[in-house]
């Protein structure tokens, strides 16, 4: 199945440009992993770069994963479990601690959200309860609306700028 690239510079959601390094720490280590645009289709990884996901994965960690059953599953419950964040947080009233991002509210609060959502979604406002949501700027960026930062960057505004720059490069050159 071949599909065409999107390489006219129009607006991309949810990804970031080409050469950006996503930065992660783990411990007591710091490990960078560059994410090619070209590599998406709509928002997730087309084959080439889930093989190229795993390869770096057991380069990086020492472990082999395989795309489908393992990340396919997490990067559904992730995405459960952000959906549910996001509803959480638009309530009237919650508050959010700054520094961690745990929601904080009173016991009884918590307890009328599990019965509201019940069955699997409370068992995922119960885990919100006990931990803030991972990786929370990531998955804004993969799961939000739009990206402001791609939005920005394709914005005529930003062009001209940009042409700016290139012919100050070109007049110093």
């Amino acid at each position: 199945m071949s599909s065409s690239r999107n390489t006219s510079g129009s607006q991309r959601r949810g990804r970031q440009s080409s050469g950006e390094a996503r930065t992660t720490t783990d411990g007591g280590t710091t490990r960078e992993g560059q994410l090619k645009a070209d590599d998406y289709r709509s928002r997730m990884p087309d084959v080439a770069a889930r093989k190229r996901i795993e390869k770096k994965y057991f380069e990086l960690i020492g472990e082999k994963i395989s795309w489908d059953p393992e990340i396919t599953s997490k990067i559904g419950y992730l995405r459960k479990l952000w959906n549910i964040h996001s509803q959480l947080v638009k309530r009237t009233g919650v508050a959010v601690d700054p520094s961690s991002g745990q929601i904080d509210m009173v016991e009884t609060w918590w307890s009328d959200r599990i019965a509201e959502y019940g069955g699997t979604k409370g068992r995922l406002v119960h885990v919100l309860q006990k931990k803030p949501l991972p990786f929370k700027d990531l998955l804004d960026q993969i799961f939000g609306e739009h990206d402001v930062d791609q939005d920005e960057r394709y914005s005529p505004h930003m062009l001209g700028l940009q042409l700016q720059q290139f012919h100050v490069v070109l007049l110093s050159a």
